[in-house]
């Protein structure tokens, strides 16, 4: 039995959904990580499991390398924040270097009014 393994580090101000994806497109793993934090995402896989019998017995039973793997960063809210491609067991992956529009539309904070931020903006009475 093999195991392989990702840091997934979250460098970006929002909380992502790491998605992480073999070279076959099949999902391997999704972890919520928050902003400044880092997580490390494991895979093991081997030949003992109980697959299904059939033509493609074999391509089912792991023989196939899931590498390498695909991480894109999620906005919880939807929509992808960046994608890394072709990364390697034991890589360390930021959200910040991955391709992409590094953004989640709609989760900007709303502004303090001015009212709050600086007493001299207050409406005069």
């Amino acid at each position: 039995m093999c195991a392989t393994s990702l840091t997934l580090k979250n460098d970006s101000p929002y909380p992502l959904r790491a998605i992480v994806r073999g070279a076959d497109n099949s999902l391997l793993g999704e972890l919520v990580i928050q902003p400044s934090r880092s997580m490390t995402w494991q895979d093991t896989y081997g030949y003992g499991s109980n697959y299904s019998q059939g033509a493609n017995a074999a391509e089912q039973q792991g023989t196939r390398s899931k590498t390498p793997y695909t991480v894109t960063w999620q906005c919880l809210a939807g929509g992808d924040y960046s994608v890394c491609s072709f990364v390697y067991s034991g890589s360390l992956v930021f959200a910040q270097g991955c391709d992409g529009t590094r953004t989640c539309i709609g989760s900007k904070k709303e502004p303090v009014p001015p009212s709050k931020t600086n007493p001299e903006n207050s409406p005069q009475e």
